[in-house]
């Protein structure tokens, strides 16, 4: 595992985003609006995963628990 240190989240007109970093961003050839697929654990943490050509065409979804995802904001998780 390789870990690019800490990031800062920011926040533009409401919505908040983390920069990925850019040797991440290069090394997997990715280019401006380029598709990621984000995961969210149990435990609170984020996956940010590539998502394959086959996979961009396709839609992505994912049933979450919309009560874990609250408590998970209520408690800072």
């Amino acid at each position: 595992m390789l870990i690019f240190g800490n990031r800062k989240v920011q926040q533009v007109r409401g919505s908040f985003f983390v920069p990925l970093p850019p040797e991440w961003i290069k090394s997997n050839e990715m280019k401006k609006s380029d598709p990621v697929r984000i995961e969210l654990f149990e435990d609170g943490n984020l996956k940010i995963c590539l998502v394959s050509q086959s996979d961009s065409g396709s839609k992505w979804t994912e049933h979450l628990d919309k009560d874990y995802i609250r408590r998970s904001v209520d408690h800072g998780k």
